[in-house]
């Protein structure tokens, strides 16, 4: 081993003398240890009072409540790069175009189903007119 003394600084900010060990024990464990300069040499005589080491905590700052995720109205979110305008303006111009179809279909067969109503009423009256109901008023 090494001739001299050792001051071991712990975490903890004790400190405990050592002379002849690289490393030093104590009830959490071990410690790292640091040679004392000449001049600071115990040589029998008391020690003197050195400052414990003081280690530097990470400081983590303090984090409020996380944020709540947007909502996503069932879709998935887009990832990556955002999408071309282009492509937008033609997806939307098909829509419309389809949604225009549609509206078209629409209006004829309530158009259709107009005319039939008007149509069923004109025969019933007539028939009520021709009094076809075999004596019954």
């Amino acid at each position: 081993g090494r001739v001299g003394s050792g001051v071991a600084v712990s975490t903890s900010a004790r400190q405990i003398e050592v002379s002849d060990f690289d490393a030093a024990h104590d009830d959490c464990g071990i410690r790292e240890v640091a040679p004392l300069p000449e001049s600071l040499s115990m040589n029998g005589s008391l020690a003197p009072t050195i400052p414990p080491l003081q280690t530097a905590k990470p400081t983590t700052p303090e984090r409020s409540s996380l944020m709540k995720s947007p909502e996503t109205n069932g879709h998935t979110p887009p990832r990556g790069d955002p999408p071309d305008p282009l492509e937008i303006a033609e997806e939307l111009r098909a829509m419309l175009t389809d949604a225009a179809t549609k509206a078209t279909k629409l209006v004829a067969a309530l158009r259709h189903t107009k005319k039939e109503k008007k149509a069923l009423s004109s025969v019933l009256a007539n028939l009520k007119q021709l009094n076809l109901g075999g004596g019954v008023p």
